[in-house]
């Protein structure tokens, strides 16, 4: 997603489900790595599918589909298949986290 599309969905989003965002998506982060660590196929299923839904919000298509994807998986993959998935999930997560929060202050 450009940058000015990006600025149009936070100008028109509440800040206070912004912040929740940002304050939020660590912990999804965290819960997937603890799943995978542990083998936990439900909180792996369950943390990507509440991520997917909180990137989805700001239009982040690669990271939904990261997390659709893992989501999917999670009953039957290796683990560290998820851990590939979820190293690249949390790349794009935090990437867009930066994002949204400069555009935040911006505004």
């Amino acid at each position: 997603m450009d940058r000015a599309s990006l600025h149009q969905i936070v100008k028109n989003y509440p800040k206070e489900l912004l912040d929740l965002f940002l304050q939020d998506t660590p912990e999804l982060l965290h819960a997937l790595s603890v799943a995978v660590s542990s083998g936990d196929r439900l909180e792996l299923r369950s943390a990507a599918h509440a991520l997917k839904g909180a990137v989805s919000n700001f239009g982040a298509r690669h990271s939904q589909a990261l997390a659709a994807e893992l989501e999917e998986i999670a009953p039957r993959c290796e683990m560290s298949q998820a851990q590939q998935l979820v190293d690249a999930l949390a790349q794009e997560v935090f990437a867009l986290r930066s994002e949204l929060a400069e555009i935040a202050q911006l505004a």
